[in-house]
């Protein structure tokens, strides 16, 4: 199977297309774990040069690239407060590697990261934690790590976390913020940190 069929599978639900008198937005999104499987023995610079070459002549006009992954951390070097960095493509920055061959071929390039699913930030604040009504942390699954969107000492790190991947990432065009989860299951669960019941309450 070529990378355009592979790819295409992998993101049939998230390839969308925009129209507006100004533009038309064509979107891959790009997640680098597939790239462990794909490209098992090549650099991040070769990873990057054969990846981009090979989606250049689609019609794909912007990467929607994951920048940080709410287990395994950044994709890029940072060292803002509670982040980490993805062990092997982070340290070796893939993000600006692909933004940069991206841009030199003319492609946009927007940051795909997490809004309220860190685990490092989830480890080391427990305040910050989203709760159940019995004040315990809500678990809903697997590797989710949700904080509470209500914990104002959660939403000042978030906007900071933000603007330190801007400025680690000034090539970027933009940034998607994805997957802002209270009601995980669709149960009809609420968030009862102390934070969001004082909102509530009000």
């Amino acid at each position: 199977m070529d990378l355009l069929k592979y790819l295409f599978l992998l993101s049939l639900f998230f390839t969308f297309q925009v129209y507006t008198p100004e533009m038309k937005l064509r979107g891959l999104r790009v997640d680098t774990a597939y790239f462990y499987e794909m490209y098992p023995n090549l650099s991040v610079a070769q990873i990057t040069q054969k990846f981009i070459t090979e989606i250049k002549s689609s019609a794909v006009n912007t990467l929607f690239i994951y920048a940080y992954n709410p287990v395994f951390g950044a994709l890029y070097p940072t060292d803002y407060p509670y982040t980490i960095t993805e062990g092997n493509y982070g340290q070796e920055n893939i993000l600006k590697a692909l933004t940069l061959v991206a841009k030199s071929y003319g492609l946009n390039v927007i940051a795909v990261v997490p809004v309220n699913n860190f685990k490092s930030v989830w480890d080391k604040n427990p305040l910050w934690r989203s709760k159940t009504m019995e004040d315990q942390d809500y678990i809903p699954g697997k590797d989710i790590y949700l904080l509470s969107a209500w914990h104002p000492e959660f939403r000042d790190w978030l906007r900071g976390f933000y603007t330190d991947l801007l400025e680690k990432n000034p090539e970027i065009d933009g940034i998607e913020a994805v997957e802002p989860f209270i009601d995980y299951n669709w149960f009809g669960e609420a968030d009862y940190n102390p934070f969001a019941n004082m909102v509530y309450k009000v």
